[in-house]
């Protein structure tokens, strides 16, 4: 998904070596990052998670568990997947097709939803590109969280 061409000032670039915020940066690329970060809209879990250099990957995995928890829906009978918005708005981090991406985000699901993912997959038609599953995401919802928690791992 290519940044909207209405807002470049959201997309910046990632720092060089020379940049005095580089030391500040992930070294690889984690999509869980996307998970974490919270715009305080009630389409994000109402909570914004603090971490250290040391905590970071304990608190990527938290977060990205508690925004599939509470935003991910599975209908097995019908075969489709709801995934949270930051999953299509940085798609390029979760992959390169709406079934990449669903793959990409059961890695950080809870074992019943990473189960019944696994399910869809594994029960689709396999010479078929979508696997006969339909993966949607959630809308972006304009609308403020009244109260935020701060989390510190």
């Amino acid at each position: 998904m290519a940044p909207p061409e209405n807002a470049p000032g959201l997309w910046p670039e990632y720092p060089t070596l020379s940049d005095s915020r580089f030391k500040h940066s992930l070294n690889v690329r984690d999509e869980r990052i996307d998970l974490m970060l919270n715009s305080g809209s009630i389409s994000f879990p109402p909570i914004v998670f603090l971490a250290t250099p040391k905590s970071l990957p304990r608190t990527l995995q938290e977060a990205a568990l508690l925004h599939l928890n509470q935003n991910v829906r599975i209908n097995l009978k019908k075969r489709t997947v709801t995934l949270p918005k930051p999953c299509e708005i940085f798609s390029k981090d979760f992959g390169d097709s709406p079934i990449a991406v669903l793959k990409r985000c059961c890695r950080y699901m809870d074992h019943k939803r990473a189960e019944d993912v696994m399910q869809l997959l594994a029960s689709g038609d396999q010479s078929s590109h979508l696997l006969g599953i339909e993966v949607n995401f959630r809308s972006f919802q304009f609308i403020s969280h009244n109260n935020m928690q701060l989390v510190a791992s």
